[in-house]
């Protein structure tokens, strides 16, 4: 006579054969069943990479910040490479007229030893510049329509490297308005930052908080939210970008957070001269 095997202990059984069966590229759930209380017990039932989601193993989608922990840099390089990145004076929507490049040393606050840079603007509406490969420091941009730029790759720059997003540059009047947007006043005597960040697919980073070095009782942050200068945010949109107003001259390092987990994106340091603008990246660093 047969003997009567329930159900559930069918189902158990299935389970278990396609677990054991399965490649490890090739993962098959049985929503059926109770798989899981925390991620070890997904690693236990060869689940590698999965989470525990409502007792059921799902593997990870690939994340914007993946690479977060785990990012290397090139550290070689001997032939000149490109940096391209798209400037535009916010008042005119175009490019800078007469625009001034200069190639400044990474600790040269003032930038008093410059070297001419290679840099035009193509027909895209990009500005090209031209640097030796392994470039660590940052381009200094003058026009008389702007206030003086220092734009910071944060990353050496070993290959032809294009920039993501825009980088708005602004006359003083221009900072004026975001200072009274968010309910300060520049100070002449002190430098401010405009912050780009960018994810692991070098894109626009939302959802990134951003902190400062050396603040002082005028020191004031704003996010960039829908074009528009906000104090009361606290992160990035899909833009990626905000800043700091009044910060005192010398150097300063913005740590960049995923503001829902809390994971350090990356820093970077960078300069701050009086009545400048410095505009750093804040892109997943080497940790």
């Amino acid at each position: 006579m047969d003997r009567f095997v329930p159900r559930q202990a069918l189902k158990r059984v299935a389970a278990l054969v396609a677990l054991s069966a399965m490649a490890s590229c090739s993962l098959i759930y049985d929503t059926s069943e109770v798989q899981c209380d925390t991620d070890a017990d997904c690693s236990l039932r060869g689940f590698d990479g999965s989470r525990c989601v409502d007792n059921v193993c799902q593997a990870d989608e690939p994340s914007e910040w993946s690479c977060i922990g785990e990012v290397q840099w090139p550290a070689i390089g001997s032939v000149p490479v490109t940096l391209r990145l798209m400037v535009i004076d916010v008042l005119t929507s175009a490019p800078p007229q007469d625009l001034e490049v200069d190639l400044c040393p990474k600790l040269d606050v003032d930038c008093v030893n410059p070297s001419p840079a290679s840099a035009k603007t193509t027909a895209d509406g990009f500005l090209e510049v031209t640097v030796n490969a392994g470039f660590d420091g940052y381009l200094q941009l003058k026009s008389p329509t702007i206030t003086t730029s220092l734009f910071f790759p944060t990353r050496p720059v070993f290959e032809d490297t294009v920039i993501p997003g825009m980088m708005p540059v602004v006359s003083p009047e221009g900072f004026d308005g975001i200072a009274q947007a968010i309910g300060t006043v520049r100070d002449p005597a002190m430098g401010h930052t405009f912050a780009m960040a960018a994810n692991c697919d070098e894109q626009p980073a939302a959802g990134v908080r951003f902190e400062v070095s050396d603040q002082n009782a005028k020191t004031a942050r704003y996010y960039m939210v829908n074009n528009a200068p906000v104090a009361t945010e606290n992160a990035t949109d899909a833009a990626g970008n905000g800043g700091f107003l009044n910060l005192d001259p010398g150097f300063a390092r913005i740590t960049g957070f995923v503001a829902e987990s809390g994971a350090t994106v990356g820093e970077a340091s960078f300069v701050v001269r009086a009545g400048a603008v410095t505009y750093p990246r804040i892109i997943p660093t080497p940790q």
